[in-house]
């Protein structure tokens, strides 16, 4: 059987949810959202590393360095390789970002805690979604096991 490596990227700000608004992002830390996702990947075999990038620059340098180690991965172990990416405030804004996930091989899901449309005005819209494989928001610490499912489902039982 094939094994996963995902990323999860998380952009800024997002490793201290729990001083954020409640009604927004659910009140908890990362690490109880952490704890809650590895609980239910455990019987899986999916590898998982999460990293907090709140540069711009941080994240697509990261983006483009998962992509070409992929390549390696997937040839030399046969591991598959996606990406889970909340890019935060950047998702409204990021061109450079929407750049880098056009170029980049290895399928990214986006998620977003809250659910944009229900936001102002100005966070409607996720430039950075157009480069991604699909959107998941609004359904709390839930969008990151639905993406994991996601990825299992594109990478593992395409074949």
């Amino acid at each position: 059987m094939k094994t996963l490596k995902i990323w999860v990227i998380n952009g800024p700000n997002l490793k201290y949810l729990e001083r954020r608004d409640p009604a927004l992002y659910g009140g908890e830390s990362w690490q109880e959202i952490e704890r809650k996702i590895r609980e239910k990947i455990n019987p899986l075999s999916v590898d998982m590393e999460i990293l907090f990038l709140d540069k711009e620059g941080d994240i697509i340098e990261k983006i483009h360095q998962i992509s070409a180690e992929a390549k390696i991965l997937e040839k030399e172990k046969n591991q598959k390789t996606g990406i889970i990416l909340n890019p935060g405030a950047y998702s409204h804004t990021s061109l450079a970002i929407l750049d880098c996930l056009m170029m980049s091989e290895v399928p990214v899901i986006e998620v977003h805690l809250s659910n944009l449309y229900q936001r102002e005005d100005r966070r409607k819209v996720s430039v950075t979604g157009e480069g991604a494989l699909g959107v998941i928001m609004g359904l709390g610490w839930k969008v990151y096991w639905l993406a994991v499912e996601a990825l299992r489902e594109e990478l593992i039982y395409e074949d």
